[in-house]
């Protein structure tokens, strides 16, 4: 029986999408400084490469999609205790016994 609260998943479920958000202020900053070293000097002059800013939408987004996650992976488990066993529930020699058409 799980009886982990909603805190246990949630926590690194937050953690992770922080994780995500760092990681692709990472990817972008090396993405441009890697592509305005790698590009002529006339346009590395002439095209600003720099990456945008986080998004506080972005941000949200990652949250949401962390809760998201969390109630789903934790509803799924509960949802499978809780559901019947029709075999169990009728007789495994019943329906066993049924040869059908």
């Amino acid at each position: 029986m799980n009886t982990s609260g909603p805190a246990e998943s949630l926590l690194p479920a937050l953690a992770s999408a922080l994780c995500a958000l760092a990681l692709s202020r990472i990817v972008l900053d090396g993405t441009a400084a890697v592509l305005t070293r790698t590009m002529p000097p006339e346009l590395a002059e002439a095209v600003s490469l720099s990456p945008p800013g986080t998004d506080w939408r972005v941000a949200v987004f990652l949250v949401l999609a962390a809760l998201l996650s969390t109630v789903l992976f934790g509803l799924a488990p509960a949802l499978q205790a809780t559901r019947v066993d029709l075999l169990r529930m009728v007789g495994y020699r019943a329906c066993a016994s049924y040869a059908g058409p």
